[in-house]
């Protein structure tokens, strides 16, 4: 792996990794609050200082997990676009990668620290949303048009993940596809 030209160590990668893993096993089984990072480094077996040698905080750690899975669901995202995928089977992949990360999204949503995970999201989304190519013609502003469907699908996702529709996955991703279809041309 390189970052600007520069041959990332992979010690350095290989203890990040150990600190993710680490601060995913105990985002599981704790609120973000109630986690330290001497829980985070005992779990990583790691010192105090390695950790800081890479985040901040914890919130820090939290944020670059969180982008790092948005960033897998992007690359699935302009796969499916490579692909040439309809926008229902797109909307599909979406929930398939959701439904393999459930644990980790169903415990950011609960969290205390889910205003931060949803205003990731949201900008997500908005993101994907502008990429497509046509939006339809009407009076109502771009952006306006674009929140409202970024909070939309913001708010299904939560809702599947914390009523656990995995069984209603084509469903969900169907009604989900016919929504936004009747704002943009895909």
């Amino acid at each position: 792996m390189q970052l600007e030209g520069k041959k990332v160590d992979r010690r350095i990668l290989k203890t990040k990794k150990a600190i993710k893993a680490a601060f995913i096993d105990l985002i599981m089984k704790n609120e973000i609050d109630a986690i330290s990072i001497a829980m985070i480094t005992e779990q990583a077996d790691i010192g105090r200082k390695t950790f800081y040698l890479h985040y901040y905080d914890k919130y820090d750690l939290m944020d670059q997990i969180i982008a790092e899975y948005l960033g897998q669901l992007g690359l699935r995202c302009d796969q499916n676009k490579m692909k040439c995928l309809g926008f229902e089977a797109s909307t599909l992949e979406w929930f398939t990668f959701l439904d393999e990360n459930f644990s980790l999204f169903a415990r950011l949503f609960q969290s205390k620290a889910a205003t931060s995970f949803r205003k990731q999201f949201l900008v997500f989304v908005g993101e994907q949303l502008r990429k497509k190519e046509k939006l339809v013609g009407s009076a109502i502003n771009l952006e306006f048009k674009l929140q409202f469907l970024s909070y939309a699908i913001t708010g299904i996702i939560e809702e599947y993940i914390m009523k656990d529709y995995r069984h209603k996955k084509q469903d969900v991703a169907k009604q989900l596809s016919i929504i936004v279809k009747q704002n943009l041309t895909l």
